[in-house]
């Protein structure tokens, strides 16, 4: 049966078990999550000496993990084996009978990494039509899915931030789950509960400068703010592997075109005018917030010139990427660039 992530959390957590849970796909953090979860929910460490085996997919015979899952557990009600790896196990369709008619006694947890099973072949339809067994499929997040995520995170952790402060990790961290979330839990073990996390937290624990980082990068281009823009380009060009070239294009490209996006709309409400151009607010206030930098940038430009800035950031991806490039440096290209965005005109006023 399939299931989602805090469904599984709620089952596992009030100990209603299945005999198999099937866990793929490629954002690997929530499969690490639930294998974390059943580690420390099914059997007490006394119990685990006897009742939890662990395969890997790469270095297992699946004969192997059939002829324990057949065992009855020793001092326990319940063993519990791990499939890790599975992606590489070219023999898991010979798991076919035994997820058939699964010992209850035994909860077996594939996990099956980086990508989906198929789905078309016998095992994988079995597996998807299975009373006995939880499946899970967990997809890559969205960028824009991101903020919503951290604040999830923090505020799950008893912790209190500002849409400021997610957004501007999320821009930064990027969408690597695991990687935000061991950030974030290094702040965690620095800051009280008793306080809203600042900009100041984030730079002290975790290291983003709250003055130059590629969301407030963005901010400056809205308000065509050319020393702060200029200012953060140098800090960039200091620290090249921290900033590559091609992750501070992407990221300019995303705001300029969710900028024409929401200059496009008709009349509505901000939190429906955030939702439409792709951003996750939480309440009106976050949508507020999360607009800002999207109304400043509709203001300070016109439509044909943001046109303009988005035909220019494809130029220097490719320039950047070495597509009609001169011999400049990706220090002196991103500076070209940004002269040229902040002093933009249409396409066709240049003609």
């Amino acid at each position: 049966m399939v299931q989602d992530y805090q469904e599984i959390r709620k089952n596992i957590s009030q100990k209603k078990w299945a005999p198999v849970y099937f866990l793929e796909g490629d954002e690997t953090y929530f499969i690490d999550e639930l294998v974390s979860l059943l580690d420390s929910e099914v059997l007490s460490p006394s119990e685990k000496s006897f009742n939890l085996s662990t395969f890997y997919g790469k270095d297992t015979k699946i004969i192997n993990v059939i002829d324990t899952a057949q065992r009855y557990p020793m001092m326990s009600e319940f063993q519990l084996i791990f499939l890790k790896e599975a992606q590489d196990c070219r023999e898991l369709a010979s798991l076919e009978n035994y997820i058939k008619n699964p010992v209850k006694s035994t909860i077996l947890c594939i996990a099956h990494k980086y990508k989906m099973y198929d789905k078309r072949s016998k095992f994988g339809k079995l597996v998807k039509a299975s009373d006995d067994i939880v499946l899970f499929s967990s997809k890559k997040m969205y960028d824009n899915q991101i903020p919503d995520f951290v604040d999830t995170f923090i505020t799950g952790n008893g912790y209190v931030s500002s849409p400021k402060v997610n957004e501007m990790l999320a821009e930064n961290i990027g969408n690597n789950l695991t990687l935000i979330t061991n950030e974030l839990k290094k702040l965690f073990n620095n800051i009280s509960k008793d306080k809203e996390i600042s900009l100041d937290d984030v730079e002290r624990y975790i290291g983003i400068s709250k003055e130059y980082n590629v969301f407030e990068l963005a901010e400056a281009f809205a308000k065509k703010d050319a020393q702060k823009v200029f200012k953060i380009a140098n800090n960039f060009a200091a620290n090249p592997k921290k900033y590559p070239t091609v992750v501070i294009i992407a990221n300019l490209f995303g705001f300029f075109s969710k900028t024409i996006h929401y200059a496009s709309l008709q009349s509505k409400s901000e939190f429906e005018a955030a939702k439409a151009i792709g951003l996750s607010p939480r309440n009106d206030r976050s949508a507020a917030f999360l607009l800002s930098r999207y109304k400043m940038g509709r203001k300070n430009y016109s439509f044909k010139e943001l046109m303009n800035v988005i035909h220019l950031l494809k130029e220097y991806d490719l320039k950047s990427k070495g597509v009609g490039a001169t011999n400049l440096d990706e220090s002196a290209l991103l500076s070209e660039l940004f002269s040229k965005i902040l002093l933009s005109k249409s396409i066709s006023d240049e003609n």
